[in-house]
């Protein structure tokens, strides 16, 4: 009890009632950056079965931030992916061709991508 009356809360029990139990950790976000690495087999996949070759790179997020105690952390999530959506109006209805279309655009990008990281064609993953 603290001495002028007000009842004392123990960190422990904020801390529960503010985090679901189901959480391993809590940060408030101060920054986000993301890097390429090496994959870890024990944390990424490490061969695409969409190009069916050895994954050479792949991105890893890095959040810098405090936990709810105040202590500074730096988190690195893997198997987080960049993603976009793509409507389709419906034109292609096949589903081989559908494939056909979205194989093409997935090595278009991957090619677009290893360019400007000044990678060479011959180089895949």
């Amino acid at each position: 009890m603290a001495s002028d009356g007000a009842t004392s809360v123990e960190k422990s029990d904020v801390m529960s009632s503010v985090l679901p139990e189901s959480a391993l950790i809590s940060v408030r976000v101060v920054s986000i950056d993301h890097y390429l690495a090496r994959p870890d087999p024990t944390l990424d996949f490490c061969f695409s079965s969409f190009h069916g070759v050895a994954v050479k790179q792949v991105p890893v997020l890095r959040i810098f931030g405090t936990t709810p105690a105040g202590q500074k952390c730096c988190v690195h999530v893997h198997k987080v992916f960049p993603y976009f959506y793509i409507l389709l109006d419906n034109r292609v209805r096949d589903p081989q061709e559908l494939e056909s279309h979205t194989r093409q655009l997935a090595f278009a990008i991957s090619r677009a991508l290893r360019a400007s990281y000044g990678e060479s064609e011959s180089r895949r993953g």
